[in-house]
């Protein structure tokens, strides 16, 4: 069984596609012929066949010599495409050892690679044929041995020793592409870990971004709520403060338009200074006039000492509003330096 890779001209996806060609051959030694049946055969193996006959039909040999000599030309064609194969690998995974090297881990520029969970699931795809390559070869390898074993005669002529120097150099060959896919699977290998590294490197680094916000939003929610919390409770003392100065206000309100009026009037007529003469009219002392003297300080001291006492009040509440306020502030200072 031959393995071998081929290009399939495609312009999308991977352009090799591995192959497969079954040979068999049946000896008559009787005729000193051999029949071949190749099942599958590749288009490109016409010509190095037909060259190959014609090669041998210029020769001497016999039929086993000839079959000797297909066997070697058929493992050789397994070998023809891998340095193409190989190098195509390589420019693959060159790109992605760029994107993995040359890429930023925690602070993305704007003409930085674009790395993506993607390129890691084509690296992946790319270890998977790589891995298939190495399987190949490695059945390639073993077809080598086969076929020197059933060529290892020992006849000591010189199709023997062409023989031997061609599988030789076949093997030498085979060895080298094995060591160059076992390379490619290890640059595979670190290249996958790399990728991994920068995207869980990026990944946290989101997560710490949007923490980062998280935690901002909540502490300008809380610094709000404080603050809509403060100026309800200003609201509403400004509001008491007002209720109690319309109290005082409608009280003296009161006094003034009830009490003192009838109050000053059952003083006047409770004393000497208004009487009544023989004629039933009002008569006036001329000592009334000390009455007034006295009565309108009075008045004044009253009213002075009851907006003293509004004042007062109304400063001690001020206070606790100003009070309230700082805590508010203070408050709001320390939820934003959590």
């Amino acid at each position: 069984m031959l393995h071998y890779f081929e290009n399939n001209g495609r312009a999308e996806g991977d352009p090799w596609s591995p192959r497969q060609t079954a040979v068999y051959h049946q000896y008559n030694a009787s005729g000193n012929q051999s029949s071949w049946i190749l099942i599958k055969p590749s288009p490109h193996l016409e010509e190095p066949l037909q060259a190959e006959l014609e090669g041998v039909s210029r020769l001497a040999l016999s039929g086993k010599g000839r079959a000797a000599r297909l066997h070697v030309m058929f493992t050789y064609f397994t070998l023809r495409n891998w340095p193409d194969y190989i190098a195509a690998q390589t420019t693959k995974l060159e790109r992605f050892e760029a994107i993995s090297l040359l890429s930023e881990a925690d602070h993305v520029q704007q003409h930085d690679y674009d790395l993506r969970f993607q390129d890691r699931q084509n690296l992946q795809r790319l270890k998977q044929r790589l891995l298939r390559a190495a399987a190949m070869l490695d059945a390639t390898i073993d077809l080598k041995a086969r076929v020197q074993d059933l060529l290892g005669r020992k006849r000591g002529d010189a199709l023997e020793e062409a023989i031997a120097v061609e599988l030789a150099d076949f093997s030498a060959k085979a060895k080298h592409y094995r060591r160059c896919i076992n390379d490619l699977q290890r640059r595979a290998s670190d290249t996958m870990s790399m990728l991994l590294d920068i995207l869980n490197r990026r990944y946290g680094n989101d997560n710490l971004r949007s923490a980062v916000a998280n935690e901002s939003s909540l502490k300008a929610n809380v610094a709000l709520l404080s603050r809509m919390t403060s100026m309800a409770l200003h609201g509403e003392m400004e509001h008491k403060l007002e209720q109690r100065t319309a109290v005082n206000l409608r009280a003296l309100t009161v006094v003034a338009t009830l009490y003192l009026p009838a109050s000053l009037l059952a003083g006047i007529f409770s004393t000497s200074l208004v009487d009544a003469n023989s004629e039933g009219i009002i008569v006036v002392s001329p000592e009334f006039w000390k009455f007034v003297v006295v009565l309108i300080p009075m008045i004044l001291v009253t009213f002075l000492v009851v907006v003293l006492l509004q004042a007062v009040w109304t400063a001690r509440q001020r206070e606790k509003i100003r009070k309230m306020q700082e805590a508010a502030a203070a408050q709001d200072a320390a939820a934003v330096g959590f």
